[in-house]
């Protein structure tokens, strides 16, 4: 198990919606978008 890689990937998306919230957010709206079609 390497739950490091995972966490290294969590604190840096937390860092850059610390840093950008307004650029995270709408990185996200697109991203579950492609999520759903991809579910479809």
């Amino acid at each position: 198990m390497v739950p490091r890689l995972s966490t290294i990937v969590l604190v840096g998306i937390m860092f850059r919606a610390k840093k950008r919230p307004l650029c995270n957010t709408e990185e996200a709206i697109p991203l579950k978008r492609s999520r759903i079609l991809s579910t479809e």
